[in-house]
């Protein structure tokens, strides 16, 4: 099957980018293009669940305040944040998630309708 190795390489960069949008949730409760109190700085990814999730253990999230995310060093991506909603986009891919902020921000677990669930922590 030569569309194979395209799938999980489709697949493993979705379950990527959605790690990403567990550092760009913040406990401002309010509207944010990208910053927003608790969200810039980094996160790793400490746990993951779901399918394709664990491709993402261990990466790391850099938020910038200006809407930018820096994802595992090298993938540039964008991301906007209106509490709970978070979407992170990168090129032409966009990831919708969930987010909670827990632990006095120390913790952020992300959620999707793909049933996978991330838990960073701020690094």
């Amino acid at each position: 099957m030569p569309h194979q190795p395209r799938l999980r390489i489709r697949t493993a960069f979705i379950a990527f980018a959605a790690t990403l949008a567990l550092a760009a949730c913040g406990d401002d409760g309010g509207s944010a293009s990208g910053g927003g109190k608790g969200l810039p700085g980094s996160w790793k990814v400490a746990d993951a669940a779901g399918p394709g999730a664990s491709s993402n253990k261990g990466t790391t999230y850099k938020f910038d305040k200006d809407g930018k995310v820096l994802l595992g060093g090298f993938n540039k991506c964008t991301y906007t944040h209106t509490a709970p909603d978070l979407a992170i986009k990168c090129g032409t891919v966009t990831i919708n998630w969930k987010a909670e902020l827990k632990d006095g921000g120390k913790t952020l677990i992300l959620s999707n309708t793909a049933k996978q669930v991330l838990t960073l922590k701020r690094g």
